[in-house]
């Protein structure tokens, strides 16, 4: 993360599920923390992944104080959220993130004009979309991926987008 201009200090991971992604990111940072809502998934996690810092937590009432972490990551969640509560998710994230932080979201946005019940989730949103949400920050990443070739059978949703301070001097 440091080629990003971003401080290894603290990461948060909203919505690590069986914390398949934590250990990857965890590497990048002197301290990381995953949280979820669903407590089983975070007691799997516990089991498999000890060295990685889960707690329970819902992304629209994130448990720490504001400008605690140096990146926010969130990995297929946000497309989940309901309309009703997106607002409020994005508010914690950038309530939490610090000002000079890098913002890091996977969603799914390949079909999110015309999203199918059996293929897309129904509350796909386009990238313009957390782009006006995150609009302190600069988008700096917008980029379709196919696959994560890293992790295996770990296939990508769609978008990953990267946003970070609007100031060059990060």
């Amino acid at each position: 993360m440091a080629g990003l201009g971003v401080e290894p200090g603290r990461s948060l991971e909203v919505g690590c599920g069986f914390g398949r992604l934590s250990p990857y990111i965890a590497e990048h940072f002197l301290q990381h923390t995953a949280v979820d809502i669903n407590q089983w998934a975070l007691a799997e996690a516990t089991r498999f992944y000890p060295q990685v810092s889960f707690s329970s937590a819902s992304a629209t009432e994130l448990p720490f104080p504001e400008s605690t972490f140096d990146a926010v990551i969130t990995w297929t969640v946000l497309q989940h959220v309901p309309n009703a509560l997106i607002g409020k998710a994005l508010e914690e994230i950038k309530r939490v993130a610090k000002p000079k932080s890098l913002l890091i979201l996977c969603e799914a946005t390949l079909n999110a004009a015309n999203p199918q019940k059996d293929e897309q989730h129904t509350h796909d949103r386009f990238p313009e979309f957390y782009a006006d949400a995150f609009s302190g920050r600069k988008l700096l990443v917008s980029e379709f991926i196919a696959e994560i070739d890293r992790i295996p059978s770990m296939a990508s949703p769609g978008r990953i987008m990267v946003f970070g301070p609007l100031s060059e001097n990060r």
